[in-house]
């Protein structure tokens, strides 16, 4: 089994965190989880995906068939992050001890490296030191370079070179040979930090000092001196500064420090002369708040690049620090820690740890359920599937006996899965919440656990696969469903997923019907019953009763009211996919009890036998809106005594308050006063004195019975007058001798009479249908003018009921 050892990084700082418990690893025994190969070749290789959970961050375990004959350029490995088109090298060692040879440019005080990689205080639990650093001066280098680069056996001895630093490089030579070893050296694939000066020149005495560097300066992609696009000293080119800002967040600034995201880092003055070619390599800090040799902003063409403080290409890196003569801050330590560890590419071992792996993919969004419970109090599930980025390997092992070989090219979806989730329930359709949980992370771009609405993650815990359900517990179907719930996905490696927006009626099971029972205006009648109906069920119910009450007709949630034909009508809601209000609506039955009164008795004038009245629902009294009207006979005689009340019930329509009551008033009559009751027992009520036919009541929640007595008197003047008495037409007539009856324009006969000044009357015996058409009488008046008079205008109201 692979042994396990904790290095403990002593502090923490704003600007570079130490990566804790990294591991030191003798031979692993790895077991194949995910990872496929893609293309079988020389030699095995495995790969499992792992989670520091101390760190917070994935990485790879590597483990790879051992190769025995090898040579001193070892095991180098590879990684692609688009599917094998690009491959780029990837350091062997994190965990384990780098061994650096520091060539210091002479000067004693020059001689600080070792200083501030030991001042990080990186160590294993078996005390040694996680960068190892032997330095030694120039000079010595230039008489003896392999007794310095190699052992008794001709092997190498270190993983990295650094060469440096002071300004200028203290204007000291390497001489040719020694360049050409630190070359071979590369060329084995092992890694070298050069700083500030140490591969250009400023001035032509300085760039014959470091001709023999110039080969170094295209395999860092970068001039050699500033000889680009001029000849002689051209400061343009420079760019200088204090400051120092992170462009390229990428792996190397993970391990073994983690550096704030887009940090800016204050550091003794530095500067670039060489500019560096674009294509090639990557830079991770720029200069900013530019401030020498009056240079105010970073040259640019295109191609060519200035302002770079730190550059690498594969296992060559170069950085500015030196210029201020030995001076360094603690996070340009860390810095170069962290370069360091990423050129040590080499090694001998068939094993490794890649740190440079990250999930940078969002997750799915996510997927919300109900898990039951009551209507009142229900839980909804939230999932997500984290999604990863996909990474390919192979290692190079080159051998004494067969040269170069290549392993199978392995491929891993690097998943570092759920971390948690973030909810919001409101009243929007639409939410920005993954922009407000961006908002939540911290310079290191990290979300911290107690920022979560659900952490789902377990707690110390190195798993990679494992439960990632949340649940919102105590979600009311009644008050919430109408609501919407946003939720957003956030994995381990703080990668945020879109919005997931539903309706919460859009998850639940069964929904509510809220009985209410009002009148038509608007007073609750009795308490609200509620009814549950489950997912696209019917809801089904014949419309329910009240005593004293008249069924009017339902609302289902403030849309028109829907009428009701009969007191056993059936309220239905179909398909039901929400909550629903349903009022059911009742009204008191309008009540009428109305008399006609003949007050005085005429021996020329019959005595009506009944009244006839028409009765009109309306919005507004005599002017308004009319939803119905009904005819009625009533009572009618002589003596109040002796007439009862004719009992009318009739149903108003809602907002209809108002009943209109029309007397058709007989001929030879008109009303006296009429008299409105609303108590017949108290009396309470009103006398009108007028002769209008037309009486306007209003109902109220209060007020829906009314008590109404019409008393006529008879009323006679010369001429010819129609009257319907007892189903008769009859024709009243004085001082005439003749007249003649038409109906509907044509005649139907004539008659001859007695020329009286008192008023007689003579039956007509059309038969009652006929009353119905348009009937008319002409006669010549005292003048001998023709005069026509119709029966009352009135044809609708004859035998109506």
């Amino acid at each position: 089994m692979k042994k396990k050892l904790s290095i403990s990084i002593i502090f923490l700082t704003i600007l570079g965190v130490g990566i804790v418990g990294i591991k030191l690893l003798n031979k692993p025994s790895i077991m194949v989880k995910g990872a496929s190969i893609v293309t079988a070749r020389d030699f095995r290789m495995k790969v499992e995906s792992k989670w520091d959970n101390v760190n917070e961050k994935n990485y790879v375990e590597l483990d790879w068939d051992n190769i025995s004959d090898l040579t001193q350029k070892g095991y180098r490995l590879f990684q692609s992050e688009d599917q094998g088109t690009t491959w780029d090298n990837r350091s062997t060692n994190y965990g384990k001890v780098v061994k650096v040879l520091n060539i210091y440019p002479d000067r004693a005080e020059s001689n600080t490296f070792k200083a501030w990689m030991d001042s990080l205080n990186m160590y294993n639990e078996k005390n040694e030191k996680l960068i190892e650093v032997t330095p030694v001066s120039n000079k010595d280098y230039n008489m003896n370079p392999l007794k310095y680069l190699k052992d008794g056996k001709g092997d190498w001895k270190y993983d990295v070179i650094t060469i440096g630093s002071w300004d200028r490089n203290n204007h000291v030579k390497m001489e040719k040979e020694p360049s050409d070893y630190i070359m071979d050296f590369i060329n084995d694939g092992r890694g070298v930090l050069f700083g500030h000066d140490t591969i250009a020149g400023d001035r032509p005495d300085v760039v014959n000092e470091n001709k023999n560097m110039e080969k170094f300066a295209e395999k860092l992609g970068i001039t050699f001196g500033h000889n680009y696009a001029s000849t002689g000293q051209n400061t343009t080119h420079w760019a200088g500064s204090k400051k120092i800002k992170l462009v390229n967040d990428g792996y190397l600034m993970k391990f073994p420090f983690e550096m704030e995201e887009n940090v800016v880092l204050t550091i003794p003055d530095a500067h670039n002369i060489e500019v560096q070619k674009k294509d090639v390599g990557e830079v991770w800090f720029e200069f900013i708040d530019l401030s020498m040799w009056g240079v105010t902003s970073i040259f640019d063409d295109g191609e060519y690049r200035s302002g770079w403080y730190l550059k690498t290409n594969e296992n060559v890196s170069m950085i500015q620090t030196g210029h201020s003569n030995g001076a360094s801050t603690e996070s340009e330590n860390k810095i170069i820690a962290n370069t360091l560890y990423n050129l040590a590419q080499v090694s001998l071992e068939s094993y490794a740890d890649d740190y440079s792996v990250s999930d940078d993919v969002a997750p799915e969004k996510a997927v919300l359920t109900n898990l039951g419970g009551t209507f009142e109090s229900f839980t909804i599930g939230i999932n997500s599937l984290d999604k990863g980025k996909e990474y390919q390997w192979y290692v190079e092992a080159d051998s004494k006996s067969k040269g170069l070989l290549k392993s199978d090219v392995v491929e891993e979806t690097i998943i570092s899965n759920i971390a948690g989730y973030f909810y919001q329930i409101d009243d929007l359709p639409t939410s920005d919440l993954s922009q407000e949980v961006e908002s939540y992370k911290n310079s290191y771009g990290r979300i911290p656990e107690e920022k979560y609405d659900l952490y789902v993650a377990p707690p110390n815990s190195t798993a990679i696969t494992y439960d990632t359900t949340a649940k919102i517990f105590g979600i009311n179907g009644a008050k919430d469903a109408d609501k919407y719930l946003h939720v957003v996905a956030v994995d381990r490696a703080n990668n945020i997923s879109e919005v997931t927006t539903i309706q919460i009626n859009e998850v639940m099971t069964e929904f509510q019907i809220t009985e209410t029972y009002s009148d038509d205006f608007g007073n609750q009648l009795q308490e609200d019953n509620h009814v549950n109906v489950a997912k696209k069920e019917n809801y089904s119910k014949v419309f329910p009763s009240i005593s004293s009450y008249l069924n009017y007709g339902y609302q289902i949630d403030n849309t028109n009211i829907v009428e009701v034909v009969d007191a056993e009508s059936v309220v239905r809601i179909p398909d039901v996919t929400k909550n629903y209000t349903l009022n059911y609506i009742y009204t008191k039955p309008a009540k009428l009890h109305i008399k006609q009164v003949i007050e005085e008795e005429s021996e020329s004038i019959a005595i009506p036998e009944k009244g006839k009245v028409t009765v009109i629902n309306s919005k507004g009294g005599t002017t308004g809106e009319n939803a119905s009207k009904s005819h009625y006979d009533i009572q009618s005689g002589v003596g109040e005594g002796t007439i009862s009340f004719s009992d009318i019930e009739t149903k108003r329509k809602i907002n209809y308050d108002f009943l209109n009551i029309q007397l058709n008033v007989p001929s030879f009559y008109q009303i006296d006063r009429v008299e409105t009751l609303t108590n017949l027992e108290t009396g309470e009520g009103e006398t009108h004195n007028y002769e209008q036919s037309n009486l306007s009541l209003q109902f109220t929640a209060s007020t829906s019975e009314y008590w109404i007595t019409y008393y006529l008197r008879p009323v006679i003047d010369p001429g010819v007058y129609l009257n319907i008495v007892n189903n008769r037409l009859n024709v009243y007539y004085s001082n005439i001798d003749h007249f003649n009856v038409f109906i509907d324009g044509e005649k139907y006969k004539e008659f001859s009479v007695t020329n009286k000044a008192t008023t007689e009357s003579k039956v007509i015996d059309i038969p009652v249908s006929e009353i119905r058409n348009k009937v008319s009488v002409e006669y010549l008046n005292a003048d001998g003018n023709p005069v026509t008079v119709y029966w009352n205008n009135t044809w609708e109201f004859v035998n109506d009921n």
